[in-house]
């Protein structure tokens, strides 16, 4: 026979990190490992088999739950459990597959010893039971517990709500059967099933140290008796249910009126009867009455009966209005209905249905009588593609031999709105930065209106206006077709939109579109004593920083434009843009002042333009801003290229050769006039030289950056010409720029 060696581990952590290992020999019975949850062991179940078989998988299985815990293929197989509560129950070690020796299954049930007794499988603690009343029921559940927990113990039955005792609690009794060395068979009998028993109720196994709690959900059956009847003879309703009803309620048919009614949650009958008398019953009495019945479920069952006291002649149905108001949209089809009860039976009698207007036969509708049942029955009055001419007043009359009923319906015929005629649509409306705006404007509709949006968002209807207050629309119709509107809105601020759309929806489902445009005004000047133009001067590589300042009525926004380019204000933290704008502000009475800077970080040659600043909330200032080099080190002439102001030029003897200096400047005009250039070799001047200037305008016309390009002509090389020479210009406002080049023999 092929052995399974089922081996159990009991591990001690200790603070050194030593292990003790107390090994349990093959289980050959069903064998039990108890420990404490508070001694915090662990237990390693071990399974070994003598042999690897080909085509076998070993699985070590949580029997209770029928779930794998760890497989192999090999013959040696581990699972360490901690001791947690959830642990407890039976593990066994198996194997499967085609080529399985005759075996036995090995066994390990484990406790832990300090914990609450708990169900063998989570899906115990939650059950669901029919049985009907007056029967007994037996309920089993599977309970891993030591043998403490299940001497002399006590069971407890009590709603969830407010923990109050269940009507079990009287009719229950339980008892404990072992089945292995933790688990029992727990049976609960319950006597007497009634009605009351119905819902949840919390189930509770008190032993001496510690509890099991469950659920049970109870559903009783039997057979409910329910009626209602109407006596002619006594003019007595009559209903009576059975089942120990909750609340039994006789009303009125479509009204809703409740003529009496009875609660039974405090007395608890079985069988509850309800009586209503209709003294001196008469016509008007004639119609649906109900009877509503709330069982123990909360369950509301309705019986109806129809009410005839004198066998009276059919009439309109209770909430059928003798008169009505419709509104109908234009070229669209509609069915009305007129409701009839009472006993009309159409093969003894010649029931017609005629429609008059202004006391005229009107052919267009098509009419057609109904039974819906034995006491009710409709009039259906199709109408189709209504036109405006359909708008007026109808009577329909429904003719027999025995009855006459009449009743009016008064139709409108909804077009769509239009613009009063003197209304305009697309209008602009001027208005001041910090004022109410009040739009008014006429549409003729017969419809009601639904909905009123603006700029797609619903708008707050209110029947008068609320001056000074947020955005809402007043409706005022001031006649059958005219409805007069009135936008209202909060004080206008320049970042506002310019631009309205309101759709007024009516419940037909008819819009009408209606456009106005703001101009926002105000003022927009510079503050006093502030220029309109200004000048500032920087050198290379730094920034350049301008201040200005405007006083406004208006919300200056959040951009402004330089060069046409928009740059936000207040955006700047930390590393800033190249261009960019700051502002702080200080608020007056009825204006306020807003100092702004524009600054120019890392200034070059680029940026020495003319700048226009434009501020334009809904009116415009423009400034202009000149950025100007300062005369110092940073503008003094510079060689144009990296080769100057040292430069080498090869040469042959006997040849002509030509030595280009080049010089930039950038000055006002008249400072860069040269007043001296020397070329000296060891002192001595040169001769046969030229000099020639190029000039090269800016866009502002007031800065230049002048390109000096000298050239000096040495018309037949010597042997003593291959040397160094010494350049030296001198401008206009006494500043030098010195440079050296040399000749060197090509051989």
């Amino acid at each position: 026979m092929y052995i399974i060696l089922c081996v159990l581990f009991i591990i001690c952590e200790r603070c050194y990190g030593n292990e003790d290992v107390i090994e349990i020999p093959e289980i050959t019975t069903e064998p039990t490992a108890m420990i404490s949850r508070a001694s915090g062991l662990k237990i390693t179940l071990h399974c070994k088999w003598p042999r690897i078989q080909r085509s076998v998988t070993h699985q070590l299985v949580y029997a209770y739950e029928n779930a794998t815990l760890n497989s192999s293929t090999g013959n040696d197989l581990t699972y360490t459990l901690k001791s947690s509560c959830r642990n407890s129950g039976r593990y066994v070690c198996t194997s499967v597959g085609l080529l399985v020796e005759a075996s036995e299954d090995r066994r390990l049930d484990f406790l832990i010893t300090d914990c609450n007794p708990r169900m063998c499988s989570d899906s115990e603690y939650i059950k669901t039971i029919s049985a009907s009343t007056g029967s007994q029921v037996a309920l089993t559940y599977c309970v891993i517990a030591s043998k403490a927990d299940v001497t002399v113990p006590q069971l407890r039955a009590f709603r969830i709500l407010g923990l109050r005792q269940s009507s079990l609690q009287g009719k229950m009794n339980f008892t404990f059967t072992p089945l292995s060395g933790i688990s029992y068979e727990l049976t609960v009998n319950i006597c007497n099933v009634t009605v009351e028993d119905y819902g949840e109720v919390n189930l509770e196994i008190i032993s001496s140290q510690r509890s099991l709690r469950f659920l049970l959900q109870l559903l009783p059956t039997g057979a409910l008796s329910q009626y209602f009847n109407y006596t002619k003879k006594d003019q007595l309703l009559s209903c009576r249910s059975s089942w120990y009803p909750c609340v039994v309620v006789i009303s009125k048919g479509h009204s809703g009126q409740i003529l009496n009614s009875v609660n039974n949650t405090i007395l608890k009958n079985e069988m509850v009867l309800l009586n209503v008398t209709l003294p001196l019953a008469t016509c008007g009495d004639m119609g649906i009455y109900k009877c509503i019945i709330t069982d123990f479920r909360g369950v509301n069952v309705v019986k109806e009966i129809f009410v005839d006291p004198d066998e009276c002649s059919p009439r309109l149905c209770e909430h059928q209005e003798d008169y009505q108001n419709i509104t109908l949209k234009l070229s669209s089809s509609a069915g009305l209905k007129v409701c009839i009860m009472g006993r009309i039976d159409s093969r003894q009698q010649n029931v017609t249905v005629s429609v008059f207007r202004n006391k005229i036969p009107f052919s267009r509708f098509i009419t057609e009588l109904v039974r819906t049942n034995e006491f009710y029955h409709y009039v259906k009055i199709q109408i189709s593609d209504i036109q405006a001419a359909d708008s007026g007043q109808y009577n329909v009359d429904v003719i027999a031999n025995t009855f006459n009923i009449s009743t009016i319906f008064n139709i409108f015929v909804e077009r769509p709105p239009v613009l009063c005629n003197n209304t305009h649509n697309d209008i602009t409306i001027n208005v001041k930065h910090g004022q109410y705006v009040n739009v008014a404007f006429c549409v003729h509709t017969s419809g009601s209106v639904d909905k009123v949006k603006l700029n797609r968002k619903p708008m707050t209807i209110s029947e008068t206006p609320q001056l000074n207050s947020t955005e809402h629309v007043n409706l005022n119709r001031t006649s059958q077709d005219t409805l007069l509107l009135q936008i209202h809105l909060p004080r206008v601020r320049s970042q506002m939109t310019w631009s309205y759309i309101v759709s007024i929806i009516t419940k037909l489902g008819h819009t009408f579109l209606y456009r106005f445009y703001l101009n926002i005004t105000g003022n927009l000047t510079l503050c006093e004593g502030e220029a309109k133009s200004k000048t500032v001067k920087v050198r290379l590589g730094s920034t350049a920083v301008v201040h200005f300042c405007v006083t406004t009525d208006l919300d200056l926004g959040s951009h402004i434009g330089i060069n046409n380019l928009a740059y936000a204000i207040n955006r700047f933290n930390g590393a800033r843009d190249k261009i960019g704008v700051t502002s702080h502000r200080k608020d007056n009475s009825d204006t306020t002042d807003h100092y702004l800077q524009m600054y120019i970080q890392n200034v070059t040659e680029d940026d020495i333009v003319q700048y226009v600043i434009r501020i334009k909330p809904t009116v415009s200032i423009d400034l202009t801003v000149i950025v100007d080099l300062r005369e110092s080190d940073d503008a003094y002439p510079k060689g144009c290229s990296d080769r100057q102001p040292r430069m080498y030029t090869l040469a042959d003897i006997g040849e002509a050769v030509t030595v280009d200096l080049c010089v930039v400047k950038m000055w006002r005009e008249g400072n860069d006039v040269i007043h001296h250039i020397n070329i000296l070799n060891a002192n001595k001047p040169t001769l046969n030289v030229n000099i020639t200037n190029f000039t090269r305008k800016l866009d502002n016309n007031t800065i230049s950056d002048t390109l000096h390009v000298i050239q000096t002509h040495f018309w037949n090389i010597t042997s003593q010409n291959f040397a160094r020479y010494d350049v030296s210009i001198e401008f206009a406002n006494n500043v030098t720029w010195r440079g050296v080049f040399y000749i060197v023999n090509r051989k």
